[in-house]
């Protein structure tokens, strides 16, 4: 019996060294809760910002096109444009398009400063198809952001800066154009960085319930937000720890298992 005891518990320690027991976790699960009953917050069109790149392009609805083919020289000007770059903070003019200066004017050719901040992508556009209307028969115009961008850092599988020329970007769309999270992500802390009024505010998404997500007034992100994905308590346990030692020690349990169970089975025969 005692045989059959050291043998037991031999076989139960190798195991153990080779392949340690995982308790199920289910905070790895996304939308557990209020899965049933929600509002979702409708998303809105984001609205134009200092410093923010356009891609304006100006057509008409008849069959000539030359008195349009002025004002979208810029979209292709890139850096030796005069109206790719101006304004930019830094002296960034390394895309093509009209860039929104500090004071929020765009530059066009012709018909001169236009406010754009403040306004949202269909406003900008309503007001330069009534701008243009004396140049450009029956114009039609066409406006996008170049470079509209969200930081997405922490445990994701492909971190760095995401782009939606759409300008309509949720914390969804983020983490999925980042490749999902990985398993060291916590699911429960997402959190939301964003500059707004010359203040850094934050935000906490919790992925696990569909009503902190898709009800939250922040699920729909800004221009220049910052999505950051903290790890989970495994992560932190492993980067305290020397996997050196780690390996170690269950070199070290293996070959006492082994020792244990070879000592328990010459005892037996």
């Amino acid at each position: 019996m005692h045989t059959k005891r050291l043998f037991a518990f031999g076989l139960i320690l190798l195991l153990a060294a080779c392949n340690p027991a995982k308790r199920l976790d289910r905070n790895y699960n996304l939308f557990q809760k209020n899965i049933d009953s929600v509002t979702i917050t409708p998303l809105q069109y984001p609205v134009i910002q200092p410093n923010d790149q356009l891609n304006i392009s100006v057509y008409s609805a008849t069959p000539n096109q030359e008195q349009a083919a002025l004002f979208n020289l810029a979209n292709t000007a890139g850096s030796n444009g005069s109206m790719a770059g101006e304004g930019a903070v830094g002296g960034s003019t390394s895309a093509a398009g009209y860039f929104v200066d500090l004071e929020g004017y765009i530059q066009m050719p012709v018909i001169g400063r236009i406010k754009a901040a403040g306004l949202t992508i269909p406003a900008l556009r309503d007001t330069l198809q009534a701008r243009l209307a004396p140049y450009v028969m029956s114009p039609v115009v066409l406006v996008k952001f170049n470079q509209f961008k969200v930081s997405v850092m922490g445990e994701v599988i492909t971190p760095g800066i995401k782009t939606f020329p759409s300008g309509i970007a949720t914390i969804l769309d983020a983490i999925n154009m980042s490749g999902g999270l990985k398993d060291e992500g916590r699911r429960d802390s997402i959190v939301l960085i964003r500059q707004d009024s010359g203040r850094i505010q934050h935000y906490t998404y919790d992925l696990r319930s569909v009503q902190n997500t898709f009800a939250s007034p922040e699920y729909q992100l800004k221009q220049n937000d910052i999505v950051y994905v903290k790890a989970n308590d495994r992560k932190l346990r492993q980067l305290k720890q020397n996997p050196n030692t780690l390996r170690t020690i269950q070199i070290v349990t293996t070959v006492a298992s082994l020792i244990l169970i070879t000592l328990t089975l010459y005892r037996t025969f």
